[in-house]
């Protein structure tokens, strides 16, 4: 009777639970500060600036794609005039935590295996091939 007991106890359904990394909030909170930081430098500086942006300003108004989704939405629409504003707003309810909720279903969506980029994105492995012999040719025309 108490193998049975000890038996019914256990669960292999458990395995995913306990192999399962917590969430780490602050890391994700600070990885998105960051982002909004380096937002409103692009916004505010004097130069063009080169390098991914999760804004654009056109006709006075800032469009702005955020890699997470605020009451249902991920792109808003704000006064270029206000944009700074807007920013300074987000990045205070990231630093309280109030945006926690979407940036963990952020990454708990299906498909979504890691926050970075992936590599070579967009190639075929024939197209990769391609590309490899091409480049040995070039080298070996070189020599």
């Amino acid at each position: 009777m108490a193998l049975k007991d000890l038996l019914e106890l256990a669960d292999d359904k458990l395995h995913e639970l306990w192999a399962k990394k917590p969430y780490d909030y602050e890391k994700e909170r600070k990885a998105m500060i960051r982002r909004v930081d380096k937002a409103r430098d692009q916004h505010l500086s004097a130069t063009p600036t080169k390098g991914k942006k999760i804004f654009t300003v056109k006709n006075g108004v800032a469009q702005v794609t955020l890699p997470f989704s605020i009451a249902g939405k991920s792109t808003f629409h704000v006064p270029s005039e206000r944009f700074v504003e807007w920013l300074d707003h987000l990045k205070d309810s990231l630093t309280k935590g109030e945006l926690d909720k979407e940036l963990e279903a952020r990454d708990t969506q299906p498909g979504r295996t890691s926050t970075a980029p992936k590599t070579g994105a967009g190639w075929s492995p024939e197209r990769r091939a391609k590309f490899d012999a091409k480049i040995a040719e070039r080298r070996a025309a070189k020599k």
